[in-house]
């Protein structure tokens, strides 16, 4: 996802010291909350990273078989409406489509063996389940997490994110979630981002050389999802929305 506004609002960040003044009690109040150490969650196991998943959304399992090149692939996803809910349908079904068909390039030479030495099949796999799964009647969150991997090797992944608003019909992106008027906006949420994965980021930095930040949200916290190989670290990181309600478009409180 790109979120142009963003970056722009994010490039006006200055280096200069951030000071409290009478007259910013809010924003003081705020960075307070941000020293709250239990706001903060970090799964570092791609195995059992899920963030939320809402008990109610019905769940699809498709099972591939494994062929000549793959040893099989797996896909979990939400059942919905394609009439009640076509957007998200449609992006759910683009994510499929596209994973599947970089990982039939990417294993179109290969082949499954059997070591006989582990008794065991090699070769490569796929998935592609969620992680974050958020729907109310006017709000959608879903995050899905994709990867692939050889047998006994160090798997890759990445996060997909969609937020949408279903009233509006519109992908809501970080400018939308979050109230960005300003570049003390836009450095608070700096702030926030570097707080919720525990680690002094450079988050100017790393939007001048990329244009998306993953995010997602439930009822109780934003989360925000990193890849393998992403330079903060891979994983899900959150901050619970109680700590900065007032920094976030009341739409979506």
């Amino acid at each position: 996802m790109r979120f142009t506004p963003v970056i722009i609002l994010l490039l006006a960040i200055s280096s200069c010291r951030e000071t409290k003044t009478k007259d910013q009690p809010a924003t003081g109040k705020a960075k307070e909350n941000l020293q709250v150490l239990s706001d903060t969650f970090n799964f570092r196991d791609p195995d059992n990273d899920t963030a939320a998943l809402q008990h109610d959304i019905e769940l699809d399992t498709i099972e591939i078989a494994p062929t000549k090149r793959h040893t099989g692939i797996s896909i979990i996803c939400p059942v919905l409406s394609k009439q009640e809910f076509p957007v998200i349908h449609t992006k759910i079904n683009d994510l499929i489509q596209q994973e599947k068909k970089q990982f039939d390039k990417m294993t179109k030479d290969d082949v499954v063996e059997f070591d006989s030495v582990l008794s065991m099949t090699r070769g490569w796999s796929m998935w592609i389940r969620p992680t974050l799964l958020y729907k109310t009647n006017q709000l959608v969150s879903f995050t899905f997490l994709s990867g692939s991997g050889f047998t006994g090797m160090s798997a890759g992944f990445a996060y997909h994110t969609i937020n949408y608003d279903l009233g509006k019909k519109k992908e809501i992106g970080l400018g939308d979630y979050f109230i960005l008027k300003s570049p003390e906006d836009s450095s608070f949420l700096a702030t926030m981002i570097r707080r919720a994965i525990n680690r002094d980021v450079d988050v100017k930095t790393y939007l001048e050389w990329q244009t998306d930040i993953v995010f997602g949200f439930d009822n109780n916290a934003v989360y925000f999802f990193c890849d393998k190989y992403h330079p903060w670290g891979w994983g899900i990181f959150s901050i619970e929305k109680k700590f900065i309600l007032d920094r976030i478009n009341q739409l979506y409180r």
